[in-house]
């Protein structure tokens, strides 16, 4: 009977270490779960493949034009999707752009690998988006820069306004105009750039860019861990690539030059959502002396 006791009582306590052991078992997964949860939460998605073309015809023509432009403003956009800050700052640029700005201003999202490494749109454009950092310095999300040289309190909607403001009674140096259509499954751009005003301008220190960006970009999931589920101008493409086309050498261009650039249409960009921002930036003082959009 003692024995019996005795290995009922060994039995019980190699049960309650178990169960202890399970117990801690679990918790340690279900840390680990949470952790990784926290930091980023990706959807699942297919692999991107070609489903068609990017298609842009350029058109510059330098000889200066009695033409007048309104300014158009650049507003670049540097965040994360597990940015905090971020949230707020987002919904402030979209409230603009589509409210008191619609029509002033073009937006582009740059994708940035801080806080996290994981945000799917930077991986997605690591080149592009590290070349675009590096341009302007940036170390911070979320960083806001206007037309290349102001850089507004990202969370302050009045100092980003002000801003604005400020490079909106710029006079616009250039006419950029804009167009796009699908056909045949590729996306056809028609790019118009005039120039109205040229005077104390070093044509050799200016590029031009073409970007194709995707809005209203929806997830099922947050892809990262400040719960935001829908992202507005994000960067898909730069044409005619990520450093543009320089105008060095062009000054003495008597007739309109005409430039063809192709790159692949993407199957996981929704077409309905894609738009085309253009922009001439000064590469020595980093001025955007003027932008353009299908918007």
């Amino acid at each position: 009977m003692d024995k019996f006791a005795v290995a009922l009582g060994e039995f019980n306590l190699k049960c309650r270490k178990y169960s202890r052991m399970k117990k801690l078992i679990l918790l340690i997964f279900f840390a680990g779960f949470v952790f990784y949860s926290c930091n980023t939460n990706p959807p699942s998605s297919p692999e991107a493949y070609p489903v068609g073309k990017i298609v842009a015809t350029t058109t510059i023509n330098l000889n200066q034009s009695p033409i007048s432009a309104n300014k158009i403003v650049l507003l670049e956009d540097f965040a994360n999707v597990s940015c905090n800050p971020c949230v707020i700052s987002n919904q402030i640029i979209e409230s603009l752009f589509r409210g008191s700005y619609a029509g002033k201003i073009a937006v582009v999202k740059f994708p940035t690998n801080f806080p996290s490494p994981r945000d799917p749109f930077y991986l997605a454009n690591q080149p592009a988006c590290d070349d675009r950092m590096a341009y302007y310095d940036i170390h911070d999300a979320p960083t806001i820069i206007v037309d290349g040289t102001l850089k507004p309190i990202s969370g302050d909607s009045n100092d980003i306004k002000l801003k604005l403001d400020e490079r909106l009674t710029r006079t616009a140096k250039f006419s950029i105009i804009v167009s796009k259509t699908f056909q045949d499954s590729s996306l056809i751009i028609n790019i118009d750039v005039q120039a109205v005003g040229l005077a104390g301008i070093n044509l050799n220190d200016l590029v031009l860019k073409s970007i194709v960006v995707e809005n209203d970009i929806e997830f099922d999931q947050a892809p990262g861990s400040n719960g935001e589920k829908i992202f507005y101008n994000v960067l898909r493409k730069i044409l005619p690539a990520d450093e543009g086309f320089s105008f060095a050498g062009k000054s003495t261009l008597q007739q309109p030059l005409v430039l063809n650039w192709e790159a692949d249409l993407l199957s996981n960009w929704n077409q309905d959502n894609l738009h085309v921002v253009v922009f001439i930036q000064n590469n020595q003082t980093k001025e955007v002396l003027q932008t353009g959009s299908d918007y």
